[in-house]
């Protein structure tokens, strides 16, 4: 039989002609910008290396993260927070580039999660023109673009979509209730928002920029996103170019619970077409301290009317959270409220600020830990990064108090983190890491004034911890031993550079001049709380049935209006780094660590069992990822696509992870 001759393929080219090529070709919908805005579109590469804060003396190893980035007024370049955070250096590219620029980092705020970058050299910003941006949110249902640098590739990449949602979220990615944030307008969208995306734009169809992509949502959800809309990016530029930073978002630091009870509002006498929420405590440091007191109903703010539910309205009828309408205005701008005090109408202006926090969510810009080392006993301060880095090591005492509101400008949670060991601290290695009280017999303020103590001491040191126990060393002996034990644990210095010069002669601030009460008083304020549908997209487990733009709670719980100067974002990256000494620390084996807080959050939840869970989500889960790709391709494919790769954080459903 004779065998089929097989025809020889023809190319294309031969076979068609050019104009039914490309009548064959796909052709993009109408409505599909054909000139993209990705020219003002640059990638950025971060080097960034972190503190060692359970040996605060060095720091841990690099690291390397990628991120987005656009080009906006004044030569500046915007970005997350989350993105350059950490940073030793910072490089940029233009689109379609092979340089990369070194940029400067002129200012971070973490609780907005927004960066300001620039670069010197001119020839970067040759025909690059600024992007503009919208001067309103996004209605839902209308389509956006997102552009940046996710991971996947090095080119640009741009998703489609439409908004979603507007609601309020706290932008860091905080898992301690003490650390949360402030509660942000966020705008929602089902574009695809990856790892590396972060800092990006957001454009709606007309060109301009309407957001700047900041998060995923990793776990059983899908296709959803969240962008920084204006209001907060507004912010961020006017506070930035008034005092030439920008730290924190505006708050009134106080603390309320919902009125949905029917006796509650008959009690609060809140008939008819009244409403609010209920002060439960005013922090002492905070902006409403003297002006709002416990008891008072805050009915409107700025105009906005206030539910019995903690929700304003906003748009048509789309409603959220009342901390919009704080956190909206700039820091030191006045916000008009309307109290309901003993059945009358009260009118008030609060200042907004920034209110100090107990235990600093955030490193700012270069900072160091501060540390004392006394007799091979390790003290430091309560930091976020610290609760980070050894969420499980310390006792139930120090957890507790660093629930507590600041009393004190000067006022620090100084903790005994660990020993170096050595024959003077024998019998002392065996406990865990613990909260200081006193030193001498006088309540220590500051890791300062701890050292200025412990200078003062004449024969004997003695610090007593926040559970009564005693430390005691001879200080001949502590003298004698000191260059010993640093050179047997390579330590540069008994302090840290920020303690060199205090010396015995070293005081507090006056107590006197502040209008607090003691620590059992009825000031005390507790820490932040947030919506149960919020709390876990905040990072953290709900420490209660809270309110929030969804609701869903009892009425019962109380909130804070966010006094955090919330990291965004990147402090999960708690693993050891660097050589040196290895301290003792009691950990326990299991990782289990009781939290009896003094939170009056209690309707149900189990508190106690809540840093166990964080303490074993942090020892098992793998590098967390938090907006920038990081640049073992690898690792980065193997976590949360809707995720960055700052450090390591399990994909759980329902939470919210920066991209």
């Amino acid at each position: 039989m004779a065998r089929r001759r097989q025809k020889k393929a023809v190319p294309m080219s031969r076979t068609m002609s050019s104009s039914s090529i490309e009548e064959e070709l796909p052709r993009p919908p109408p409505n599909v910008r054909k000139n993209l805005p990705v020219k003002s579109v640059v990638k950025i590469f971060t080097v960034a290396s972190r503190p060692n804060f359970r040996q605060p003396w060095q720091m841990s190893q690099q690291e390397y993260y990628k991120g987005s980035g656009f080009v906006v007024q004044n030569n500046y370049i915007l970005t997350n927070a989350h993105v350059v955070a950490d940073y030793t250096t910072v490089r940029v590219r233009r689109h379609g580039g092979h340089h990369k620029f070194v940029a400067k980092v002129l200012c971070i705020n973490y609780s907005c999660d927004l960066a300001l970058l620039t670069v010197d050299d001119k020839a970067f910003w040759k025909d690059l023109p600024a992007l503009e941006v919208a001067d309103e949110v996004p209605q839902l249902d209308e389509r956006v673009l997102v552009i940046g640098y996710p991971m996947g590739g090095d080119t640009i990449s741009v998703t489609r979509g439409v908004v979603s949602r507007v609601t309020t979220l706290s932008y860091a990615d905080c898992k301690f209730p003490q650390l949360l944030a402030s509660f942000l307008l966020v705008v929602q969208i089902d574009a695809a928002i990856n790892s590396g995306n972060s800092g990006g734009p957001v454009f709606r169809e007309n060109g301009k920029v309407v957001g700047v992509a900041f998060s995923g949502y990793a776990g059983a959800a899908d296709n959803i996103g969240y962008i920084i809309p204006y209001p907060v990016i507004k912010n961020f530029l006017e506070d930035y170019e008034r005092r030439g930073t920008s730290d924190g978002v505006c708050d009134l630091g106080f603390s309320y619970e919902l009125c949905e009870n029917q006796a509650m509002q008959k009690m609060l006498k809140l008939a008819g077409d009244k409403s609010g929420v209920r002060i439960v405590s005013v922090r002492p440091l905070g902006a409403s301290h003297n002006i709002i007191k416990p008891g008072d109903v805050v009915m409107k703010i700025n105009g906005f009317k206030v539910a019995n539910d903690g929700t304003i309205p906003f748009r048509q009828d789309e409603r959220v959270h009342m901390s919009h309408a704080i956190t909206s205005n700039s820091l030191g701008e006045d916000v008009e409220v309307v109290l309901l005090r003993d059945g009358r109408k009260k009118t008030v202006k609060i200042k907004g600020m920034r209110t100090p926090m107990l235990i600093p969510p955030f490193r700012r810009d270069k900072e160091m830990p501060s540390y004392l080392i006394v007799g091979g006993a390790v003290f430091t301060v309560m930091t976020g990064g610290l609760l980070d880095a050894a969420v499980d090591e310390f006792d139930d005492n120090a957890w507790e108090y660093s629930r507590r509101a600041k009393k004190y400008p000067d006022e620090q949670l100084v903790i005994r983190i660990g020993w170096l060991s050595h024959p003077i601290n024998h019998g002392y290695a065996s406990h865990r890491a613990e909260r200081i009280a006193k030193c001498n017999g006088v309540q220590v303020r500051n890791i300062r004034h701890l050292k200025a103590l412990c200078e003062q001491s004449k024969k004997f040191i003695v610090i007593e911890t926040g559970v009564k126990r005693s430390i005691v060393f001879d200080v001949k002996e502590t003298k004698k031993v000191e260059k010993e034990i640093l050179e047997t644990y390579a330590i540069p210095s008994p302090c840290s550079k920020d303690l060199v010069d205090v010396d015995a002669s070293y005081e507090p601030l006056p107590a006197s001049d502040y209008d607090v009460k003691d620590e059992k008083g009825e000031d005390e304020a507790t820490a932040p709380s947030c919506d149960v549908e919020d709390a876990d997209e905040a990072g953290v487990l709900p420490t209660a049935a809270a309110t929030g733009a969804t609701g869903g709670d009892d009425g019962s719980a109380e909130h804070d209006t966010g006094a955090a100067s919330a990291s965004s974002s990147s402090s999960s990256r708690g693993r050891r780094g660097g050589d040196g000494a290895t301290m003792a620390m009691d950990a326990r084996a299991d990782g289990d660590h009781d939290n009896n807080n003094d939170n009056d959050n209690n309707d149900g939840d189990d508190d106690d069992a809540m840093p166990k869970k964080r303490a074993k989500a942090t020892r098992s889960s793998p590098r967390r990822t938090a907006g920038a790709t990081k640049t073992k391709a690898s690792k980065a494919d193997k976590s949360s696509a809707a995720g960055g790769d700052r450090g390591g954080r399990p994909r759980r459903s329902g939470r919210k992870k920066h991209a």
